[in-house]
Order: C-alpha cells, then sequence, then structure tokens
C-alpha cells in the first residue's frame, strides 16, 4: 500500500511539475504575445502616420494642381493680350505705311511741279 501511495505521490510530483512548465510556457506565451501586441500597434501608429502624410501630401499636390491651372489661365491671357496688341500694332504699321506711301507720292508731285 505504502508503494502504491508513493507511485501515487510521484505521479502526482511529475503532473505537478508538468503543471508547473505548462505554466512557464503560457506566461512566455503570453509575454511574447503582449510584446506581438506592442510592435503592431507601433507599426499601427506609424502606417496612420504615414497614411497622414499621404493626405498631406495629396493635398499639396491638389493645391500645386490648382496653381498650374491659374498660372496656365495667366499665360493663356498673356498670350491672347499680346497677340491683339501684335495686331494692333501690325494694323498700325500698315497705317504709317500707307501714310507714308502718300506722304512720299506727295513729295514726288511738289517735287516734280518744282522741276
Amino acid at each position: 500500500m505504502e508503494e502504491k501511495m508513493n507511485m501515487i505521490l510521484e505521479h502526482v510530483a511529475s503532473l505537478s511539475e508538468g503543471m508547473q512548465l505548462i505554466h512557464n510556457e503560457v506566461k512566455e506565451i503570453r509575454q511574447d504575445l503582449n510584446e506581438f501586441k506592442t510592435e503592431m500597434n507601433e507599426f499601427k501608429t506609424e502606417m496612420y502616420e504615414f497614411k497622414a502624410e499621404m493626405y498631406e501630401f495629396k493635398a499639396e499636390m491638389y493645391e500645386f494642381k490648382a496653381e498650374m491651372h491659374e498660372f496656365k489661365a495667366e499665360m493663356h491671357e498673356f498670350r491672347k493680350n499680346t497677340e491683339d496688341r501684335l495686331d494692333s500694332i501690325e494694323g498700325q504699321l500698315k497705317i504709317l505705311n500707307v501714310d507714308t506711301l502718300k506722304v512720299r507720292a506727295d513729295v514726288d508731285k511738289l517735287k516734280s511741279v518744282r522741276q
């Protein structure tokens, strides 16, 4: 009977030892899991920061695009105004050319009348 009792006690001690090993293993796994959760939270934070930076960059790009459209409109207006001014100058030059020809003709008439 004592032998059975010793066997049972040894078995209980063995089970207790096994339970302690399992307990330690579970404790390690929980610690690893907590570290993993911490790393995941840090990663999420970095991702949110990156996402915020991307939205900021996107906003800057839209702002730049709007400025470029505004610049393009200003350049178009400048070109149109310049072309209009050139057309006006060309018209004035044609008038001056005609006037110059008339003056030359008048000078030629005066020269011929003098002679």
